[in-house]
């Protein structure tokens, strides 16, 4: 059971890193990435010209999160 789980993440993973490879080339753009974010962590999945220290990733993650909180509250003010 635990060979198959592990089978099934590394086919996730393959596919995550495909998705992105695919965005990159779509858009044109020298850095694309997935990742997983909930109220406590960040979790970068797959990436491309991310060459920096995690944590400058993060910090940039967090940044565009409050610019998308601060526009769904100006947002929301108008409804």
């Amino acid at each position: 059971m635990e060979v198959k789980s592990l089978y099934h993440l590394l086919a996730l993973e393959t596919s995550f890193e495909e998705t992105v490879e695919l965005a990159a080339n779509i858009a044109e753009a020298p850095i694309a990435f997935i990742s997983f974010i909930d109220s406590n962590y960040i979790w970068l999945k797959s990436q491309i010209g991310i060459h920096q220290k995690k944590n400058d990733y993060l910090d940039f993650v967090k940044v565009i999160l409050g610019t998308l909180q601060d526009t769904e509250k100006k947002t929301t003010n108008y409804i």
